[in-house]
């Protein structure tokens, strides 16, 4: 008889965030643990072995934005698992999601997606690593540059393990500076 493997799977619980409202920090928690919940839940009818490791961490606040990270490992067997940091910005006021679309300014989203693709691109190769594996990964779409920390000093673009390098290199992020993205923005700056 065989055993079946187990599943071994953690998570953190967001409890409250400190230095907003009550109302923002209960819809930032309840937010932020549906995600880590998610991630640690397996599809349905499959088994292990399998480890799901799920931490969120405060990444940084200012008057306007509150980030936090959540920073995923999923091991389903072979030689790697995968790891992804996966931030999510709010408005301090109101505990909206900020995404890509909301941080655009209006009617500039494609161009917005195009500087983003261009400086990636230009970053990657600065670094050495081959265009084949991230002309995908850095094409002009909403989904390549979805994870992301508006930074004082810029947009950093986060890029989950093996998007835009070889799977050995793991996440990598490249940020662009506001500078180059004038016009493009169409919310505050993160100061």
């Amino acid at each position: 008889m065989s055993k079946t493997p187990a599943l071994s799977r953690s998570r953190t619980v967001v409890s409250s965030v400190i230095g907003v409202s009550t109302a923002v920090s209960r819809r930032i928690a309840a937010d932020m643990n549906a995600r880590t919940l998610a991630f640690v839940t397996p599809p349905k009818g499959v088994v292990g072995p399998f480890d799901l490791v799920d931490t969120v961490t405060l990444v940084r606040a200012d008057r306007h934005y509150l980030t936090l990270d959540q920073n995923t490992y999923d091991y389903s067997g072979g030689a790697n698992g995968e790891s992804a940091h996966l931030p999510v910005t709010y408005t301090r006021g109101t505990a909206a999601v900020m995404t890509l679309h909301t941080f655009a300014a209006k009617q500039q989203e494609a161009a917005l997606l195009r500087a983003l693709s261009a400086r990636s691109r230009r970053a990657l190769a600065a670094r050495g690593i081959d265009p084949l594996f991230y002309t995908d990964g850095t094409a002009p779409t909403y989904e390549n540059f979805a994870q992301f920390e508006p930074l004082p000093s810029g947009w950093l673009i986060e890029f989950p393990q093996s998007q835009v390098a070889s799977h050995a290199d793991g996440p990598i992020t490249v940020l662009v500076p506001w500078s180059a993205l004038t016009g493009l923005i169409g919310v505050p700056l993160p100061s």
